[in-house]
């Protein structure tokens, strides 16, 4: 059986590919681990906060009937690039000709 990573704090995934629960865990550990040398988590939502708040869960990989893990990311990726390349390409240029960069 594959598990995910669900980082609960932000409602995605923390890890892109399904992995043994004893992988999952030691990711997991990681990941804490690489936040605590920062000294916090970087939420999405909530802006920095304490490691000890960050809610990393193991979850099946094969749950159909949980609406809640289902992934969007892939999706929200591409729209996120695309709004940043669209938007963040009209932002650049409206500041480049009003003299504010470049």
């Amino acid at each position: 059986m594959k598990y995910l990573i669900f980082n609960r704090t932000d409602g995605v995934y923390a890890h892109p590919e399904a992995v043994s629960h004893a992988e999952a865990q030691r990711l997991i550990s990681e990941l804490k681990q690489r936040y605590e040398r920062q000294g916090f988590y970087s939420s999405a939502s909530r802006g920095r906060i304490p490691i000890s708040e960050l809610e990393l869960e193991v979850v099946r990989d094969d749950d159909p009937d949980d609406e809640s893990l289902r992934s969007d990311l892939p999706l929200f990726l591409l729209l996120g690039f695309i709004g940043l390349f669209v938007f963040g390409g009209t932002v650049l240029g409206i500041l480049a000709a009003l003299g504010k960069i470049g």
